[in-house]
């Protein structure tokens, strides 16, 4: 083992559960980029991933079987799952969120389609989570047609202040490793010397 890693202290309470205000802060603050984007987005499209733990901190599996989450521009959001998972999944949010569910002869994006309209959400701009399966987004694009879909890059997850809480707790873990560069470790991308959180 490198000399380096006899440094490392054990995070103990320094490191802190994501709390379900923070998960529902990011959802707002989603809200909010989909409001100032120009055009503006009407809403948020997004499929199982690290995204969607990200929002609602419940890590779920891709399978071909689509589970999604809707963040709409205003308003709370609407989860969609398989039927014979809704059980598993309603264990697993942190907090109460719609959750529709759709049987297997039927199709889950006319189940979002309905959603949408209910919102009055006919006509405007969807943002797709860049990770989101083609077979995913075609579905979806194919039971709404009226709404055009863009890159739900604009709308990015990692300008919250919570992500950069996360990623001080990681650099934390690395408090023994601080000398590797010029400006004693790093707590964000640095210009001082160059360096990022990671290396």
């Amino acid at each position: 083992m490198p000399p380096a890693f006899d440094k490392l202290q054990p995070l103990g309470d320094r490191v802190k559960p994501i709390r379900v205000d923070e998960l529902q802060g990011r959802i707002a603050h989603a809200q909010e980029l989909m409001t100032n984007a120009k055009p503006r987005f009407d809403v948020l499209y997004v499929t199982p991933g690290t995204t969607l733990s990200y929002y609602v901190g419940t890590p779920w599996g891709l399978s071909e079987r689509i589970v999604a989450l809707m963040i709409p521009r205003e308003g709370s959001p609407l989860m969609i799952c398989p039927a014979f998972e809704e059980g598993r999944l309603r264990e697993q949010l942190r907090w109460p969120i719609e959750l529709r569910v759709w049987q297997e002869d039927e199709s889950p994006y006319a189940l979002i389609a309905k959603w949408l309209a209910e919102r009055g959400i006919r006509t405007g701009r969807v943002a797709v989570e860049e990770t989101t399966k083609y077979v995913f987004f075609d579905g979806l694009r194919q039971a709404a047609q009226s709404l055009d879909y863009s890159s739900g890059n604009p709308v990015r997850f990692l300008s919250s202040v919570a992500s950069w809480k996360r990623l001080t707790a990681v650099q934390r873990s690395f408090v023994g490793t601080k000398d590797r560069s010029p400006c004693g470790g790093h707590t964000s991308p640095c210009s001082g010397c160059g360096g990022s959180l990671y290396g």
